[in-house]
C-alpha cells in the first residue's frame, strides 16, 4: 500500500515527465514507444516509481530536459498580516490620495516611508513598515494621514468649487470630493 507521501512524489514525477514531454515537443508517435522500450509500459499511470524515475532520467540525460526548480512555498513569500486593523484604512486612504493626484508615488514602499517618518518620535528611527505598527501607532498615523488628506481636498475645493462643505468632517468632505467631477 502506498502512503500519501509516496503518491505525492509519484504525482510530482508524472507531472515532471509530462512537462518534459511538452517542453521537448515529443509527440505521441514517439512518446508511447519510448515509454514501452524503457519500462515495458505505455502509460505513466501504470508505472512504478522506479520506472517513472527511469523515464525522467532518460528525459534529463539523453534528451536534455532540465526541470524547473520547485516554487518556494515558504511563508516568506506571503505578506505579513498587519498588527493593527487600522492598517487597511491607512492603505486605502493612501491609495485614494494617489488616485486623486495628491501623491506622486502611491506604492507600499512610499507608504512605509511615510509611516516611518510619522513614528520617528517613538524610538528615534520610526517603525519601518506599516504592518509593524501597533494599534496606538496605527491610529496616530491614520489621524495624521486623514488631516493631510483633508487639507489637500479642502485646498483643491477652495480653488475649484465655491460652496463646498469645507467646514465638515473628514468623512463628509471625502464623500463630497469623491462625488465631485473635475
Amino acid at each position: 500500500m502506498q502512503t500519501q507521501h509516496d503518491n505525492g512524489r509519484r504525482n510530482r514525477m508524472i507531472a515532471a515527465i509530462s512537462i518534459g514531454k511538452k517542453s521537448l515537443k515529443i509527440d505521441d508517435e514517439i512518446y508511447r514507444p519510448m515509454l514501452e522500450r524503457l519500462t515495458g509500459k505505455k502509460s505513466l499511470k501504470l508505472m512504478t516509481e522506479d520506472q517513472l524515475s527511469l523515464v525522467l532520467d532518460h528525459f534529463k540525460k539523453a534528451l536534455g530536459f532540465v526541470p524547473a526548480p520547485p516554487k518556494a512555498t515558504t511563508k516568506s513569500n506571503t505578506k505579513p498580516k498587519p498588527r493593527s486593523p487600522a492598517a487597511s484604512k491607512i492603505r486605502a486612504i493612501w491609495i485614494t490620495m494617489h488616485k486623486q493626484g495628491f501623491l506622486e508615488n502611491g506604492s507600499d514602499r512610499a507608504l512605509d516611508a511615510y509611516c516611518q517618518r510619522m513614528t520617528k518620535t517613538t524610538n528615534g528611527q520610526g517603525v519601518q513598515y506599516l504592518v509593524w505598527l501597533d494599534n496606538w501607532q496605527a491610529k496616530s498615523v491614520l489621524e495624521s494621514l486623514k488631516r493631510w488628506h483633508f487639507r489637500l481636498m479642502k485646498e483643491h475645493l477652495e480653488k475649484c468649487h465655491a460652496g463646498a462643505p469645507l467646514s465638515q468632517t473628514y468623512e463628509v468632505l471625502s464623500k463630497y470630493y469623491a462625488n465631485t467631477k473635475f
